[in-house]
């Protein structure tokens, strides 16, 4: 073997030998220090992008001076979102924003519930009815007396936080707008108290809403929990079923494992405990019915 060959694998095994240990120091600062190189990569797009910007603004001679000239006009507006903002409405009924649901970044969080569902959700008729006269409508004796109240209420139809039981008879699907951003909080939490536990996607699944003065009459004959004076007249109170919830199924792939009964009601009880604490609403534990009675406050 020639000298000149020689001399060149010598050249191409020093060439290996750094390249080895180039990949070797990566692999050893990213195990150690992840941050560092996502940094790094971070900073390589953003060159990148930068480097395809300068390229595309070539100069088109006196086109591109011509477009320079001409003044900046802003983005057309969604007009349809803007009407949604929180400035457009009162501050008592401004809709929360809406939040990403809970990065999953590995860390599963523990399932506490709550000591005691009758000591930690104790708020009787006669604490919630004051709330409810403060924020609600009259009560209405029948559904066309109702309509009355038409420009008060929002519809509460089945969305993507919560499900309103397609059997209900014996109430209307509607709140004031304050009930209705407390009972979407409410439906958002437990979805990102779920996805923080990693526990499958259910929705919570809401049984009664607004009611008559003749619905009430006509649950008293089946239903202890009736009363005559309900806080569901005013159309700030709704109930919550704690024994049932329905499954966040994925329009492609594999169908999502039903998660029992108990476990989601721990988290869904953690979720009121937090939101009750905070003087968000009141919330009472019914045991003759399954379900969580919540007024807006």
């Amino acid at each position: 073997m020639s000298r000149k060959k020689k001399k060149k694998q010598y050249y191409q095994r020093r060439f290996l030998m750094v390249c080895a240990a180039i990949v070797m120091v990566l692999f050893v600062v990213r195990r150690c220090v992840p941050s560092v190189m996502h940094t790094v990569v971070s900073e390589v797009h953003q060159a990148l992008a930068d480097s395809t910007s300068v390229q595309s603004e070539a100069p088109l001679g006196g086109q591109q001076a011509a477009d320079d000239a001409q003044p900046e006009v802003p983005p057309a507006r969604d007009t349809a979102h803007q009407a949604q903002s929180p400035e457009q409405y009162p501050a008592d009924s401004a809709p929360s924003p809406i939040p990403s649901l809970a990065k999953m970044d590995g860390k599963k969080h523990r399932i506490y519930s709550v000591p005691d569902y009758l000591a930690c959700f104790p708020d009787s008729q006669h604490t919630q009815i004051a709330a409810a006269e403060r924020w609600g409508v009259p009560p209405s004796q029948s559904r066309e007396d109702m309509e009355r109240h038409k420009d008060r209420v929002v519809y509460v139809g089945s969305c993507p936080y919560y499900v309103v039981d397609p059997t209900m008879k014996m109430s209307t699907p509607y709140l004031v707008p304050r009930a209705s951003h407390l009972l979407q909080r409410i439906g958002r939490n437990f979805l990102d108290s779920l996805a923080v536990k990693h526990i499958p996607l259910h929705r919570i699944i809401v049984s009664s809403v607004w009611r008559t003065k003749d619905d009430i009459s006509n649950l008293s004959r089946g239903n202890a929990n009736a009363i005559s004076n309900s806080c569901h007249q005013y159309a700030t109170t709704f109930d919550i079923n704690y024994n049932i919830y329905s499954t966040v199924q994925p329009p492609h792939g594999p169908r999502r494992r039903e998660v029992g009964s108990d476990t989601l009601k721990f988290v869904l009880s953690e979720v009121l405990r937090d939101l009750r604490e905070e003087g968000a609403c009141y919330v009472k534990y019914e045991q003759q019915q399954p379900c969580y009675h919540i007024t807006v406050r």
